[in-house]
C-alpha cells in the first residue's frame, strides 16, 4: 500500500514534468518556427487561456495548480469507483491517473521531438 505522502509527491513530480515539457514545446515552436502561433499546440482551451492572458511563465504555475486539482478529483472519483471491486482501491486509482499521466509526458516528449526537428522554411 503506498502512503499518501508518496502519492503526493508522485502527483507533483509527474504534474510538475508534464507542465516543464509543454511549455519547452511552446518554447521550441517559438524558437523554431516564429510564424506559427505557438500557444496553438496546446490542446487544453484553458492551458490557452491561461497562457494568452497571464503569459506563459505565470499560465504554467496557473495550470500546475488546475493540473494537481484534477489529479486529485480524478484519483478521488476512481478511488470512490473501484471501492466497489477491489480491497484496496487507493492503491489501484493512483496507478490509473499515474499511468495516464506517464502516457500524457510521453506524447508532450514526443511533440518535443517533432517540433524540434522540423525548421520552418
Amino acid at each position: 500500500m503506498l502512503e499518501v505522502s508518496t502519492m503526493i509527491i508522485y502527483a507533483i513530480l509527474v504534474v510538475f514534468l508534464d507542465k516543464i515539457i509543454t511549455l519547452d514545446n511552446i518554447k521550441t515552436v517559438m524558437k523554431n518556427q516564429p510564424s506559427k502561433d505557438a500557444l496553438s499546440i496546446e490542446k487544453n482551451p484553458l492551458a490557452q487561456w491561461l497562457f494568452r492572458n497571464y503569459g506563459l511563465a505565470t499560465g504554467t504555475i496557473l495550470m500546475f495548480i488546475v493540473s494537481l486539482l484534477q489529479f486529485l478529483i480524478a484519483f478521488l472519483f476512481l478511488r470512490w469507483l473501484s471501492a466497489f471491486f477491489w480491497s484496496n482501491p487507493g492503491d489501484i486509482s493512483f496507478y490509473i491517473i499515474f499511468g495516464i499521466y506517464c502516457l500524457t509526458i510521453i506524447n508532450n516528449l514526443f511533440f518535443l521531438y517533432k517540433f524540434s526537428k522540423v525548421k520552418e522554411k
